[in-house]
């Protein structure tokens, strides 16, 4: 569309997996994503273009000064960083759980949004599934629960928790649907408040923000 002199415009970059070996794998820190390039052509008929450096896909850390803190995953799935960490730790002992970046250390659990909605209407639920990844080295008896407090503008329709049975150790995994609402209005908004308990010793795993989403107003 056509711009004012000295008129903004913002934009939101969607990047997703294409080729089959990505949508297997999923997006993993390091990843090379592309780049943004914008054209464009003046009134009188001149032509320009720009673009961005090389953009790549950034790792899953949590500042060391608040390891309780909330942060959204960009990109990159954090079960496979976790499990890369992981493998990472394997093979170099001088990793420890106070070295920062050891994501195993931090999520023995991880919770993670298959194909996440980017846009939802308002009133209309949507299921969503999620992958439940168990990265310690023993099985678990676990729980999946929503906090509908921390959430805004979505809620869980129904029951709130999921008890998930056993899950081996080591990348064992289940995957579990919950239908999600947005009810407060149209805006975007983040899936979050998301947590998994182990039913056994009660210890609770606090997961960031799941995924973030686009809500729309449909006019009649």
């Amino acid at each position: 569309g056509v711009l004012d002199s000295g008129s903004p415009r913002r934009y939101l970059f969607l990047i997703k997996a294409s080729s089959q070996d990505a949508l297997l794998r999923g997006i993993a820190v390091g990843d090379e994503l592309g780049n943004a390039v914008f054209s464009w052509r003046k009134t009188l008929g001149e032509t320009g273009r720009v673009s961005s450096a090389t953009v790549y896909c950034p790792p899953s850390e949590i500042s060391t000064g608040n390891d309780n803190g909330s942060f959204v995953v960009h990109g990159s799935g954090l079960s496979v960083d976790i499990a890369a960490s992981a493998a990472n730790r394997s093979t170099n002992q001088n990793i420890t759980k106070e070295s920062p970046g050891a994501l195993d250390f931090l999520f023995p659990v991880s919770v993670e949004p298959i194909d996440p909605p980017t846009y939802m209407d308002l009133f209309v639920p949507q299921e969503v599934q999620l992958l439940v990844v168990n990265h310690s080295d023993k099985a678990m008896n676990l729980q999946i629960q929503m906090d509908s407090s921390k959430m805004s503008g979505l809620k869980v329709c129904g029951a709130s928790f999921r008890n998930l049975g056993e899950i081996r150790q080591c990348g064992g995994s289940c995957v579990v649907s919950m239908k999600i609402i947005a009810f407060e209005g149209a805006g975007f908004f983040k899936c979050q408040g998301c947590s998994i308990v182990d039913v056994n010793s009660g210890r609770e795993i606090i997961q960031p923000s799941l995924f973030s989403v686009f809500v729309e107003q449909r006019v009649e």
